[in-house]
């Protein structure tokens, strides 16, 4: 067992004899340890340093600013700039060490803190006091530095975390400390007690010079320098033993192995930075990482700034704030002792995901609490500010003690412990450098930033930091407890995760696999390549790498004409800003200025396919950069506005270039293994070239006006200059010189990319064969023949998926984003342009940052994965984005400025999340994606192609999105480009391959698998299948084989041939319709009531949103019910039930008194609404026969319409009534039409099938006798209708009275039954979520802001509406069973999205003319918008308005009919409410336009359901509806309507029986 444990063995040569009784007295007795802790202590008191200088520039900082007179950005530069200070000492630390040893460094950084303690004690003035700070910072970089690593490498493994937690205790003990300064010495005279302050830091280093001359060196330092008697006799004191040390000096000593040549740091930052190994990699990002953590979650900022914390917590006084302060010094030194226990018992990991999600829970609690404490202050209300300012106390110490009990300490311990020997002091400094940067950038941005977006904002935004940190800390960050410091490297470079890769290509082993599987050959068909040379040139390219190198260089080379791009679009995010001013244009003008270029650059993106082809991949990279050389001089020189759009011009035809050819030359000369990574360069390029164009706005930002735009386009010259030079040493690509037919020049060019000669001959074979019978197109003819005329079904499908991809990929509104980004800081309360420009530079960092990531995983992750992740991420972050932005324009409509910050800190935040998930997918992988797809012969072409439609979407949103914003809001824009990046997710998920791994010469393979080519010739041939066959196995051609064949052929001919025997049956379905008009006639007559009511009892617009659509929401109750009771007392008792309730209702809202009598009054005629919504189409569809169901079951959505008409017209009528008459005569009316309705109810007959359900069939014989062809039909239809509800109840007989039903459909639903529950409640969700009750009830508020100003002209040109819906349901009726539900429903929802964008639009064009106090248009404008309701509401009534109806009614099984129409209409009703009850907030939030741009998206959104879902229903028994929809080929409905099976006869039922006699 001992020889088995890891913690008794040190390393696996050690000899046995030895191992373990020398580890277990490591592991047992620790106490032999005493003379490490002693050193590890006296080391981490060079840690008090930094502590008490943070804590005592907390409190100095107040009497600094009064006794020197000197701002708030000095002093926030002052407490910040000595972390900047410490990066050189940080940084030079590393080598120090290395040099003198690691016990001198500590000597010397205690030396130079000390003479900066005494130069700003003493300082005289500003000037003199930041030369203090400059030194001390020095000091304080070696010391966060030095510390840890003495400590980590004098440390025995079992007590490692415990002992290099050391300096973070002391850094603690430094802040109580300096916290404990400030209170004693704030009583003293303003110019002693800061002095008095900071001089009082001299005293620490002192001591800690004298205390480390007694320590010894560190014994891995002395190993490094050959010292291994000095190393063996310090090792036999920090560890268990002779025999331990001798073990861990021979563990240092092949630790070093052959990196012995680096003892004095030698090639150190080679094998960091440059060719760093995949386990030091890691490492370097878990170091990194947890220091950028540790500083960006704001604990400096807390630490450094408390004193303002708690003034803004309610503790005003000086003294009281400082000695608040104290409170947070001895809770972080009190957690951080406690961390000090717990690090080597509950290990590393544990204590820091604890801590981070501790910092996230108390950044939110103080972030709320002190946006109470705001709000309080700003409403002059201090009702509850004390206990808010208790909460935010508390918040403060939370958050510094879950920070001190894991991530404050465990950032040092981690990052001296996890690098090799090598590498640590030099590794160690760069995380100390890291951490120095990070809080210099924290600290001297926290005034600034709580200022913009307020000091609960910040708060919010630390919190997001350290929620993101947590999910870091989570993935990349192992538990080291336990592990000796030798062993790290091991840890980061498990075999098992660093063959990752390897592992995936291998999944197919043996022979077998090495023929089948692509990537361990070229190619598979390729018969004269000698097999001998397969598996050694696949296999250098697998595992060498480092060969690669060349074609590295040249992808970088090439991609550096990317820049172009990023600079360009970047460059102008801020020069607009002060081109708008010097040359005093419009923001029309700067739209087009910015947004043309990518128009300009689709002639480049065009050409640069051909040219390419022509002159070659290397010098259409040239031709790119001189094009965009002479863009930049003139638009650099430009004197006027024209100039400098000729400038944007010839500038965009170098970058259209430059989009197309970057990529393609990249991926036609990278190996399949890293295609991945080397063609996402360009886009790294074109990052770089952001965070270029965003740092030459922030430094040109200062020059005079009319130089400062002008410099920022000239320095865009210099690159291609470069540029140019450089490409004169890259090869030709070696695709193209084989389609010139140069075979030795690719043949060399190959050589050098890949792994070698054999490998180059095996690529060369494979490039020949892709181009096979295509050679005649070597220099591009015919090809745009073959994209664009006649495709292959796989080059169609790889066509779809480049400009889909890019299409999505400037849809989503990215350049909208980089291009005005200063307008969205300045939206989230970023006022000044310098302010702003530099908010932008952390947009273009975070684009550089995660491009750089997006790298290295896109040929470890693959294509698709990154695709799909970065598209969600965008999605949300948009929507945070947008809804942020709607919050930040609300209060600034409301004047109030209490919950701003907060959301502008989340709305910056959004921004970053946009740019880094886009950049880290959609982004690079745009580009990878087109540029490898397409076959060789079309792929400079398709590319171009691909550039097209990016470059044309980019400048149709730059050059839209002022406008656009402008139109809907800046929120209402993002919320549309996140419905464009969720729609884009769908087109990714559904249309994208995976293509990682695969050769080029493999693309149209996967693209044109045999069974996708093959599914459009299946479909021809089910086409061409008719005859008998086709006629007996039709569906449609028989009703039932049950049927006795004497009689059914007349019967059934007597029912298709002579319609007019349905007169009883239309008769009935008009009479159960009436019960519509009570909806329809409500809806319309609080359309114009509303405008009375309101003046005549004095309530608010939000009362009369509610008053209006709350009767929808109470119709649920009705809908709910509606079923049940049907099931129960029969439809027929139904309807008098629903009239009667509906009557109550009337009667009570026309005699209301007051609003609360008016609102029972809406929920009694709410009830009788739902009641009359489900049973009127359910009663008509269950009485008619199949041929004209459609048009009877669609007399309801007449009925309804009819009611509106008479609602309209009650409203014109009264409308000159006095006013406490008018509204009340308008509802009484309502009344009149139950009262008739329930009489003529009477005399209709009870539904047969509910008749049938109940067992009383003579009855159901006596209805079908009068609703069909006469009593032999009847006969017929009786014993079908048995037989079919025998079949469609089966074991469900006990379901006849409603027992189960909910069961069935709701928890255990048959895969039939869910696919019509979808189609019924998705038809009804979309029948009002497009906005048809908002047109219907609030038409006067839209004719006015229209132009229509008067009540009574308002109220009569809704009359107009009324007739136009009317006149369409009516036409509707006549084409439901002659066109078919599908076909209208698809162009009824076409013609409303058309209908609602005209309307939108136009509204928007009259809502400028208002603004401008113009009317030279609104005439027009105003004619247009009316036009549009009247083409929305006969587009509605034409096909989805009834059909909704008729499908809900017709398409659930008999069992399950009534409640699953009584679901389909409570959805509707609730939607209904929804709409109605938010329309007037909605277009106080986004304008009217933009409601009905939004009202037009989802209307979109329906078609798109409707065209998936839907079925036609045309001529089917309502029987034979579970089989429509529970069929395996729902998808051959369509295919068996065009086969022609009904074409002698317009009843398919009939004939079908006829046929079957």
């Amino acid at each position: 067992m001992e020889e088995q444990n890891p913690k008794t063995q040190l390393t696996a040569s050690t000899p046995p004899k030895s191992t373990a009784p020398s580890m277990a007295s490591l592991d047992t007795k620790p106490q032999r340890n005493n003379y490490a802790v002693t050193c590890a202590m006296l080391a981490s008191m060079a840690s008090i340093i930094c502590g008490y200088d943070i804590a005592v520039m907390s409190g100095a900082q107040i009497f600094i600013k009064k006794d020197l007179k000197v701002t708030d950005t000095q002093i926030e530069i002052l407490a910040g700039v000595i972390n900047l200070y410490s990066l050189l000492g940080s940084l030079a630390a590393g080598r120090t060490s290395d040099w003198i040893g690691r016990r001198y460094t500590m000597v010397l950084a205690a030396a130079i803190f000390f003479a900066g303690a005494l130069m700003m004690g003493l300082a005289p003035d500003y000037a003199v006091l930041m030369g203090g700070r400059f030194v001390a910072g020095v000091g304080v970089g070696y010391a966060v530095m030095i510390a840890p690593v003495y400590t980590a490498e004098l440390s025995p493994a079992a007590s490692r975390g415990t002992l290099t937690s050391f300096p973070e205790v002391f850094g603690n003990f430094g802040v109580l400390l300096g916290y404990v300064a400030n209170f004693a010495f704030a009583k003293l005279p303003l110019r002693l007690g800061w002095r008095a302050m900071l001089l009082a830091g001299a005293v620490p280093p002192v001591f800690l010079a004298a205390g480390v001359l007694a320590m010894p060196e560190s014994p891995r330092w002395l190993v490094m320098q050959g010292r291994l008697d000095d190393a063996r006799r310090v090792l036999t004191r920090t560890t268990g033993g002779p025999d331990e040390a001798e073990l861990r000096l021979q563990e240092i000593k092949e630790s070093l192995g052959e990196h012995g040549k680096r003892g004095r740091g030698k090639g150190v930052w080679r094998e960091l930075l440059v060719r760093p190994t995949p386990s030091v990699r890691r490492i370097l990002l878990a170091a990194l990482g947890l220091q950028f953590f540790q500083q960006a979650s704001g604990i400096d900022s807390v630490v450094l700034y408390s004193p303002r914390v708690f003034e803004k917590a309610g503790i005003r006084s000086d003294s009281n704030s400082l000695g608040a302060t104290v409170a947070v010094g001895f809770t972080k030194t009190a957690f951080i002792l406690v961390a000090t226990f717990l690090l080597d018992r509950v290990g590393r990991r544990p204590l820091l995901l604890t801590s981070a999600a501790g910092m996230v829970a108390s950044l939110l609690t103080l972030a709320c609490a002190l946006r109470i404490i705001d709000d309080r202050t700003h409403d002059h209300s201090d009702g509850h500010g004390s206990a808010a300012a208790a909460v935010a106390i508390a918040a403060v110490l939370s958050f510094v003690g879950s920070f001190s009990i894991g991530l404050g300490p465990i950032a040092w311990v981690y990052s001296s412990e996890i690098f090799p020997l090598r590498l640590r002091a030099q590794g160690a400094s760069m995380g100390a450098g890291m951490n120095r940067v990070m809080s210099g950038v924290i600290i001297m941005t926290f005034i600034s930033l709580y200022n913009a977006i307020t000091i609960s904002g910040s708060f919010f935004l630390y919190a997001g930091i350290a929620a993101v940190g947590w999910v870091f800390f989570y993935v990349f960050l192992p538990e080291t407890r336990g592990r000796s410091l030798e062993d790290m490297e091991v840890l980061f470079g498990k075999k098992e995760v660093e063959e990752e890769e390897e592992k995936e290509k291998e999944k197919k082993g043996g022979e077998e696999g090495m023929e089948k599987n692509p990537k361990t050959q070229l190619t598979t068909g390729t018969s004269s390549t000698p097999p001998k040379s397969t598996a050694p040139s696949m296999a250098s390219l697998d595992i060498k790498p480092r060969r690669n190198n060349y074609a590295l260089a040249c992808a970088m080379l090439a991609s550096t004409t990317w820049i172009l791009c990023g600079y360009d679009v970047a460059v102008m995010s801020g020069a607009q800003l002060f081109i708008k001013k010097d040359l005093k244009v419009t923001d029309t003008q700067i739209e087009i200025l910015a947004g043309v270029i990518n128009l300009f650059s689709l002639l480049g993106s065009l050409a640069a396919g051909r040219t390419s082809d022509w002159i070659g991949r290397r010098y259409t990279i040239v031709l790119a950069a001189a094009i965009f050389f002479a863009g930049a001089m003139t638009m650099g020189l430009a004197p006027g506005y024209a100039v400098l759009m000729g400038g944007r011009f010839v500038a965009g035809v170098g970058v259209g270039y430059a989009a197309v050819i970057a990529p393609v030359y990249t991926a036609e000369l990278s190996p399949a293994a890293s295609r991945g990574t080397l063609t996402s360069f360009p886009e790294v390029s074109a990052n770089f070239g952001i965070l270029l164009g965003y740092v030459a706005n922030f430094a040109f930002a200062k020059l005079p006006l009319r130089l400062g735009w002008r410099a920022m386009f000239l320095a865009g010259a210099v690159p291609p200059v470069f540029l140019a030079a450089a490409v004169l040493a890259m090869p030709e690509s070696p695709r193209w010189l084989i389609m010139q037919g140069r075979l030795d020049d690719a043949r060399r060019v190959l050589t050098r990319t890949t792994g070698g000669p054999d490998e180059a001959e095996l690529r060369l074979q494979e490039i020949k064969e892709s181009l096979g019978e295509h050679a005649k197109r070597r220099r591009g003819e015919g090809v745009w023949r073959e994209l664009l005329v006649r495709p292959t079904p796989a080059v169609r499908r790889i066509l779809l998926a480049a400009l889909g991809l890019q299409f999505f990929q400037q849809a989503s509104g990215i350049d909208s984003v980089v291009l005005y980004s200063p307008r969205v800081f300045q939206k989230a309360g970023i006022g000044s342009d310098s302010n702003s420009l530099g908010a932008t530079v952390a947009v273009g960092f975070t684009k550089t940052a995660f491009i750089l990531v997006a790298t290295f995983f896109l040929d470890r992750v693959g294509r698709r994965p990154l695709l799909l992740a970065s598209a969600g991420g965008m999605v949300a972050s948009l929507l945070a984005l947008a809804s942020t932005l709607h919050v930040i324009g609300d209060r600034a409509h409301n004047h109030s400025d209490g919950h701003r910050g907060a959301a502008a800190a989340v709305a910056i935040a959004a921004v970053l999340s946009f740019v880094g998930s886009f950049s880290i997918g959609l982004g690079p992988i745009a580009w990878v994606y087109s540029s490898e797809i397409f076959p060789l012969r079309l792929r400079a072409q398709g590319a171009s192609m691909g550039a097209a439609v990016n470059r044309v979407m980019s400048g149709v949103i730059t050059m839209t999105f002022i406008s656009l914003y402008n139109a809907i809001t800046i929120s209402g824009s993002f919320f549309l480009y996140a419905g464009v990046a969720a729609v884009g997710w769908v087109f990714f998920y559904v249309f994208l391959p995976e293509t990682r791994g695969r050769s080029l010469e493999d693309m149209e393979v996967l693209f044109g698998k045999k069974g996708v080519e093959e599914e459009e010739e299946k479909e021809k041939e089910k086409e061409k299948k008719g005859g008998e066959e086709g006629m007996e196995q039709n569906p449609k051609t028989q009703l039932t084989t049950s049927t006795p064949p004497q009689s059914s052929a007349p019967s059934m001919a007597s029912l298709d041939i002579k319609p007019r025997r349905n007169n009883y049956a239309l008769a009935c379905a008009m009479l159960a319709s009436m019960t519509w008009i009570l909806g329809g006639y409500d809806i319309a007559v609080m359309s114009g009531a509303q405008l009375f009511i309101k003046k005549d009892l004095k309530v608010t617009d939000t009362q009369i949103e509610i008053l209006a659509g709350v009767i929808n929401l109470y119709s649920l109750l009705g809908s709910l019910a509606g079923g049940r009771t049907s099931d129960w007392i029969g439809r027929r008792y139904t309807i008098v039930l629903a009239a009667a309730i509906f009557f109550a209702g009337a009667l009570t809202m026309g005699l209301a008194s007051g609003y609360g009598v008016l609102m029972v009054g809406r929920f009694v005629a709410g009830v009788g609404v739902g009641y009359s919504a489900v049973i009127a189409p359910v009663y008509t569809a269950e009485l008619s026969p199949a041929a004209s169901r459609g048009t009877l079951t669609s007399v309801p959505e007449v009925s309804a319409n009819f009611g509106v008409l008479l609602g309209y017209v009650a409203n014109f009528a009264f409308a000159k009534l006095p006013l406490r008459l008018g509204w009340r005569a308008m509802f009484l009316a309502g009344a009149v039409p139950p009262v008739f309705l329930a009489a003529a109810v009477l005399a209709m007959p009870e539904s047969p099938r509910w008749l049938v359900m109940q067992g009383r069939l003579d009855d159901a014989r006596r209805v079908l006798t009068r609703t069909t062809g006469g009593p032999d039909e009847a006969e017929l239809r009786l014993q079908l209708h048995r037989q079919e509800i025998k079949e469609s109840l089966g074991e469900h007989a006990k379901l006849r009275r409603g027992e189960g039903v909910w069961r069935e459909l709701l928890v255990r639903p048959t895969p039939s039954v869910r696919r019509i529950l979808l189609a019924a409640l998705g038809l009804q969700f979309f029948q009002q979520a497009s906005g048809i009750d908002s047109v219907v009830l609030y038409s006067p508020r839209v004719f006015q802001k229209a132009g229509i100003r008067s009540d009574s002209n308002s109220l009569g040109a809704t009359v107009a509406v009324g007739f136009t819906k009317t006149a369409f349901i009516l036409v509707a009726t006549f084409f439901l069973d002659r066109v078919g539900r599908r076909p209208l429903l698809l162009a009824s929802a076409g013609g409303m999205v058309a209908s609602l964008l005209a309307l939108a639009s136009t509204l928007h064009v009259i809502g400028d003319r208002a603004h401008d106090h113009s009317d030279g248009h609104r005439g027009a404008a105003a004619a247009v918008a009316i036009a549009a309701v009247l083409s929305f509401v006969g587009s509605f009534s034409i096909g989805l308005g009834p059909i909704a109806w008729v499908y809900s009614s017709e398409i659930f099984p008999l069992r399950l009919r009534a409640q699953g129409a009584s679901m389909g209409a409570a959805v509707n009703r609730v939607i209904s409410g929804v709409i109605t009850m938010t329309f007037i907030s909605l277009y106080n939030a986004i304008t009217i336009s933009g409601s009905f741009f939004l009202y037009a998206g989802v209307a979109a959104v329906g078609w798109v359901f409707f065209y998936v879902f839907l079925p036609e229903t045309r001529g089917r028994s309502l029987e034979d509806m579970e089989v429509l929809f529970g069929k395996k080929g729902v998808e051959e409905e369509e295919e068996e309507e065009e086969e022609g099976v009904v074409e002698n006869t317009g009843d398919p039922e009939g004939e079908s029986q006829e046929n079957k006699c």
